[in-house]
């Protein structure tokens, strides 16, 4: 998560895409922005699907996943339903699920 987080705070182009999400939506997007989005919501969510992966199998702490993957799903599962992309593996978009309707 966090290579993600750098790749994106080092871009010169995403900071203001998610400005003018935050701000106006994605209805605001030009094509090329709604992409760029659009990809990029689909690395994070890979990332977070396999670090769910990891936590399935034993790899990851109890605590450490309340603390790093519940947070950042009650952040960005939003903007994935605004954008209409959702997890596709079953376990992970049950407990994406579980999260999301937990707000």
């Amino acid at each position: 998560m966090d290579e993600s987080y750098r790749s994106l705070a080092n871009s010169d182009y995403l900071p203001g895409v998610f400005i003018k999400y935050e701000k106006e939506g994605p209805e605001a997007f030009t094509d090329e922005e709604m992409q760029r989005f659009i990809w990029q919501s689909y690395s994070g969510m890979s990332r977070l699907d396999a670090f769910h992966s990891w936590y399935e199998g034993g790899y990851v702490d109890e605590e450490y996943y309340d603390v790093n993957f519940r947070d950042v799903v009650r952040d960005i599962a939003p903007r994935w339903k605004a954008i209409g992309i959702w997890p596709i593996r079953p376990a992970f978009k049950q407990e994406v699920e579980r999260i999301f309707e937990e707000e």
